[in-house]
């Protein structure tokens, strides 16, 4: 049911007004164990559900087919098409049980730990940090892209660390490790680099740069595809072409791909400060990568990777406006910009979930079904179907 989550929402905006809206002094200690009870949460609402998101559906499908932790090393295991880190994630929830529940619990304390620790050292506002996660992240983080979270939430706690110190052979097997659940997470490589690309264009107009990139990709894209084709292993790429073609995006999708993808960031990175992670660069990077989706659409997924630093900045603009004592209209300013946000990031919810058909992509998270409540939605195991 769409309950669960109103509810969730509701507790996080009333913890978020206690905490950080009210204006009345609180220690700075005091929100700890709230914080770590909304933690729990998070993590209890995305691995005890029972059959919600399509990309789930696809791994409880396969989950029979995994190995025993016995049988890790079986050279047979490289027919399941899956990352060896996740054949050993999978082989430890074995051990626990056969349900498919025990893997959506690792992953969701993992994923779930990871985000709460990263806002909790980074964000300004930690608790709206949190409210924004769940409004524009959480569901597609936790119940969609299972391997890929997994390798985020690795980048998350100790990739940035070695980015921050400089430790670079560290860093580089910290993203092998994440390419060990995701083969998407060899672009982190490139994190470092663009981020030094940044700091060294810092006098550049990165609105018009990134402008003038993003069409280059558009004219570019159909001889980039025509060469991956070309390539020895065509057929394969083909078939991704194929897999991802709902992603193709008409004229009105490539205008909406740059405002969201390439302009936002952009402008939002005019109202974040530089301190602490420089969460200014990280948005300019994120541009950077936004330009890639007019090349080949499905680019977009290398930007879950960057998205946590995109709710940082939208964290950090509600502070800059709650702070300002002069305006009187500060608080309501700053529910508008929530609305703006939960607006903005999940207008693609009404959209239809797959071509020629009238199926909302929504069906893919809602209804909410948990283990204690055993239901299958029709629509999902549709578009799953499909």
């Amino acid at each position: 049911m769409l309950l669960e989550y109103l509810i969730i929402l509701f507790l996080l905006i009333i913890i978020c007004f206690f905490y950080e809206y009210s204006g009345k002094p609180i220690s700075k200690n005091s929100g700890i164990p709230v914080y770590c009870l909304s933690c729990i949460i998070l993590v209890l609402f995305a691995g005890l559900r029972y059959r919600v998101g399509v990309d789930t559906l696809n791994y409880i499908a396969l989950h029979d087919y995994m190995p025993e932790w016995r049988e890790i090393l079986n050279p047979e295991n490289v027919l399941l098409n899956r990352e060896f880190g996740w054949i050993v994630l999978s082989s430890i929830a074995k051990i626990l049980g056969d349900d498919f529940i025990y893997v959506q619990l690792i992953v969701a304390f993992i994923v779930n730990i990871s985000v709460f620790y990263f806002m909790y050292k980074y964000a300004i506002l930690k608790f709206t940090a949190i409210l924004i996660y769940f409004v524009v992240f959480y569901p597609y983080l936790n119940f969609e892209i299972m391997r890929e979270s997994v390798a985020i939430s690795i980048f998350l706690v100790l990739g940035i660390k070695y980015i921050k110190n400089k430790q670079w052979v560290k860093y580089v097997l910290i993203v092998f490790l994440c390419v060990a659940f995701h083969t998407s997470a060899i672009f982190l490589l490139l994190i470092p680099i663009l981020k030094s690309a940044v700091r060294a264009l810092h006098k550049s107009n990165f609105l018009v740069f990134n402008t003038i990139l993003f069409f280059i990709s558009l004219i570019l894209a159909p001889i980039f595809i025509k060469y991956l084709l070309s390539l020895p292993f065509g057929n394969i790429i083909a078939h991704k072409l194929e897999f991802y073609s709902e992603y193709e995006f008409s004229l009105l999708g490539n205008i909406s791909a740059y405002i969201v993808y390439v302009l936002f960031p952009l402008v939002l990175s005019f109202f974040v400060s530089s301190k602490g992670y420089n969460n200014k660069e990280m948005l300019i990077v994120y541009s950077m990568v936004g330009t890639l989706v007019a090349l080949f659409s499905i680019f977009f997924r290398l930007l879950n990777y960057l998205t946590p630093f995109l709710i940082l900045a939208l964290a950090e603009v509600i502070y800059r406006v709650l702070i300002n004592k002069d305006n009187a209209y500060r608080f309501g300013k700053a529910v508008l910009f929530i609305l703006f946000i939960l607006i903005f990031f999940n207008y693609k919810l009404f959209i239809p979930a797959e071509k020629g058909y009238p199926i909302r992509w929504y069906a893919h998270w809602f209804p909410y079904y948990s283990v204690f409540n055993q239901q299958i939605d029709p629509d999902r195991e549709f578009i799953n179907n499909l």
